[in-house]
């Protein structure tokens, strides 16, 4: 059985069913079932939540999900899109997949971002490659719309598949000889220190702790959704 993740949180809710959207569109033959993760950070509001759900109960598929709330008397809340404090519920809520996919006994994680559009055939895709830590690739947005998310682009392929230094985890499959052993965090890599943000240093942390590497997949083609309303613009990008 694989899990494929969707993480949601109050603050990007016009991004909420893009992503999921695309996710219950996936073409799939083997057992596998949606895991959504929704984070609460203001006044609870139910009615909020039914079109997920409304979704969720017209497709076929199999779901879970998580209600949390972040709350803490030191940590400041983003005030824009891309600000660093993000980082901190963003690994929690990964790190809450990761232990559900654990506990399922899930052979293979799927992290699909809330704003990411995949093609129906990019679980099928990604698991048949067979790679331990496989992405699709994902264009930038707003600002960053000429973009790949694809850093440190290798000469070795196998196929349509490159090793890089790591990509987004937008899109990327994991299997469960690496989120066995592998959590999430932000912080410095190693061995250099250089400071890393969650999807970048758990890359970093596969090749060096486990040896495996990321794989990139050039078939897997997905769109990066952009608010209109509140497109990513330069005094937001993230410092790292």
């Amino acid at each position: 059985m694989i899990v494929v993740a969707t993480l949601l949180c109050d603050r990007k809710r016009n991004s909420w069913l893009k992503g999921l959207e695309s996710v219950t569109r996936l073409q799939f033959q083997q057992p596998w079932q949606i895991y959504v993760n929704l984070e609460q950070t203001g006044r609870w509001d139910s009615g909020v939540y039914e079109p997920i759900f409304d979704l969720l109960n017209s497709c076929t598929i199999p779901y879970d999900y998580d209600f949390w709330s972040w709350t803490s008397t030191w940590w400041t809340a983003p005030k824009y899109d891309q600000d660093q404090s993000r980082l901190t519920p963003i690994v929690n809520a990964r790190n809450m997949a990761l232990a559900y996919a654990r506990a399922t006994g899930a052979s293979a994680l799927m992290f699909v971002d809330a704003d990411v559009i995949v093609p129906p055939h990019a679980l099928a895709t990604l698991e048949a490659c067979g790679k331990s830590i496989v992405g699709g690739m994902v264009p930038g947005r707003g600002v960053h719309r000429a973009m790949r998310y694809i850093f440190g682009e290798t000469n070795t392929w196998e196929g349509r598949l490159q090793i890089c230094g790591h990509g987004t985890l937008g899109c990327c499959l994991i299997r469960r000889e690496v989120f066995d052993y592998l959590s999430f965090r932000w912080g410095p890599a190693y061995p250099n220190g250089t400071i890393l943000s969650e999807d970048p240093a758990y890359c970093n942390d596969a090749k060096v702790l486990l040896g495996q590497n990321f794989w990139m997949h050039h078939d897997v083609q997905c769109e990066h959704w952009d608010d209109p309303d509140a497109p990513l613009t330069d005094d937001q990008v993230a410092g790292f």
